[in-house]
Order: structure tokens, then C-alpha cells, then sequence
């Protein structure tokens, strides 16, 4: 499960334990990406700081791991065609998923190399609550036909939490309790992220 986690949230953790569970997963590897390409990262903090917040949240949880193989890399590790190749090359036994949220899914077909990240792997997508399924589904039967994609779409419990949402309430002096565990809580707060 990759990202920019800017800052990671419940919403995150809970994906990652849905998926987990609905597809036997053993393991739940978050990595968080340094620079992502298709971002803006004006309101994104240091590498280091998301990578604390991340392994503060997956603390707890056996099945969760951080894997900072993106954080620290060349530009072009950060494409998720080239993530998967040395996870390939990491883990040649493996059977690896890529979870990612609708939104990035209906965008694949325009990220780089997408036929290499449908043959190297699963994918597991979700919908965030209240959303109109009609693009998803489109998106979803081109990438099939397209790529010879393995992509499913994971129902979830109705949770709308987003990093963005996240910072503008630390931004405006708002609470986030319950919003991101508390250890991600007090390092935000005590390491004054997001406050400008």
C-alpha cells in the first residue's frame, strides 16, 4: 500500500486490515513515497517526518510493516512500476497486491508503464462512501481489457477521512483525535506539522 501519507489516518489502517483480512494477505507492506510525481508537495512534509507518523500508526499491528523502499531512492524508484520490480526482485516468492483507493485507479491507465504494474501484481481497489460506482466500474473493465488487469474492488465500511481534510484541521487549531491514531496525534502536535 503505498502513498504519500501526508499524514497516515485511520482511514489508511482500516483498508489495510479490510484488505488484509478479505484477501488472506500475511503481510500489509506501507510505503511511503518521498516525492510522488503526479502530486503537489508544497504541503508535504519531510520523508522523515511521514515515515515516524507511519511506523507510530502500524505499531500494534503484527501484519503491518513500513517499507521505506521509495523514500530515499532515485526519481524514478518512485514510480510504482519500478516499487513493484525490486519488490519483485525482494520477494520472487511472493504473490503481491497493490491496494489503492478508486481515485488513483480511474487514473492509472495515464501513470507510467501500467501494463508493468497489472503483470507484476493484484490489485485491490476501494471506493470511498457516497461515491457513484459508474466511473469505477468503467475504469475497472478498460484496465481488464486493456492490460489483462486482476483488479478487485473492495467493500467498506462507510469511514470518509482524508490527509487533506487532516491538515486543514490541524491548520485551523481543529481537533484530529479519532481521525489518526494518537501517537500520529501527539508527533504532529509536538513536532508542529501542518500548523502553516
Amino acid at each position: 500500500m503505498g502513498g504519500t501519507f501526508n499524514p497516515i489516518h485511520l482511514g489508511h489502517l482500516l483498508i489495510a486490515e479490510e484488505a488484509r483480512v478479505a484477501f488472506e494477505l500475511d503481510k500489509v507492506l506501507f510505503i511511503p513515497n518521498a516525492a510522488p510525481p503526479h502530486k503537489e508537495v508544497a504541503d508535504t512534509v519531510d520523508s522523515e517526518d511521514r515515515i515516524n507518523m507511519v511506523k507510530l500508526a502500524l505499531e500494534g499491528n503484527p501484519h503491518f510493516r513500513i517499507c521505506t523502499i521509495e523514500s530515499f531512492g532515485q526519481r524514478d524508484a518512485e514510480y510504482t512500476a519500478n516499487t513493484l520490480k525490486n519488490l519483485r526482485k525482494l520477494f520472487p516468492n511472493y504473490e503481491l497486491y497493490f491496494i489503492t483507493g478508486a481515485d488513483a485507479l480511474i487514473d492509472m491507465n495515464n501513470w507510467r508503464s501500467p501494463e508493468e504494474i497489472f503483470s507484476q501484481c493484484k490489485v485491490i481497489t476501494t471506493m470511498r462512501p457516497g461515491k457513484n460506482t459508474d466511473e469505477l466500474d468503467l475504469a475497472v473493465a478498460n484496465l481488464k481489457s486493456a492490460y489483462n488487469a486482476s483488479i478487485s474492488i473492495m467493500k467498506m465500511p462507510a469511514v470518509d477521512i482524508s490527509s487533506t481534510q487532516i491538515r486543514n484541521r490541524v491548520k485551523s487549531g481543529e481537533s484530529i483525535k479519532y481521525l489518526v491514531p494518537d501517537a500520529v496525534r501527539e508527533y504532529i502536535l509536538e513536532e508542529n506539522l501542518y500548523m502553516q
